[in-house]
């Protein structure tokens, strides 16, 4: 088996952790670790996985967070919550990292529209809640581009409803910069909307 085909098998493995059966801090570093890769290796042009890109945006910035547990919930119910607040920062994170090691290849994906045409392309590319809720379409566009860029904006500030830690808000606001760092180089302007 091949590298390649390994990574691919792998990724499928843990592409939707269960939050039930997750080793908290080791699994989601590894699957922060592995997008991080997948990123690097995209952004460089040695393949073109921007798809496993959109599935990590889509997951991290198209969700709803967890609710926070009340003070009085139970234990169990504390715990509970707790995994599933980790395993939402680790889709953040590993979102975070698509744009910094390879945004610029997502961001050449959306500039053109790929829709990733079929059902398989409307699968991988189909929108979470919260970009469904604003009207947002299966396929990758600026408007999508834009959508993502304000999600890491709140994220980064700590709005919505989402408790991330400090190292989150941080990765988050990092990659919102990084996104308007691409726009700017590609089209020559610094405004947030991709527009010249």
């Amino acid at each position: 088996m091949t590298l390649w085909n390994t990574f691919i098998d792998v990724s499928r493995e843990v592409r939707n952790p269960n939050p039930r059966k997750l080793e908290l801090c080791d699994q989601a570093a590894a699957w922060v670790n592995l997008n991080a890769f997948a990123a690097r290796i995209t952004g460089k042009g040695l393949v073109r996985w921007t798809w496993f890109g959109i599935i990590a945006l889509t997951n991290g910035l198209e969700d709803k967070p967890p609710r926070v547990p009340s003070p009085w919930a139970p234990d169990a119910a504390a715990a509970v919550a707790e995994r599933y607040r980790v395993v939402y920062e680790m889709h953040v994170q590993a979102a975070s990292q698509w744009i910094l090691l390879g945004g610029t290849a997502i961001f050449s994906d959306a500039f053109r529209g790929d829709c990733y045409d079929g059902e398989r392309g409307h699968q991988i590319t189909r929108p979470g809640k919260l970009y469904k809720k604003r009207g947002g379409r299966p396929g990758l566009d600026m408007t999508r581009w834009r959508f993502w860029r304000q999600r890491f904006e709140e994220l980064g500030g700590g709005g919505g409803k989402a408790r991330t830690s400090d190292k989150v808000r941080a990765e988050a606001l990092q990659a919102a910069r990084r996104m308007d760092e691409i726009v700017a180089r590609r089209l020559g302007t610094n405004d947030a909307d991709g527009t010249v």
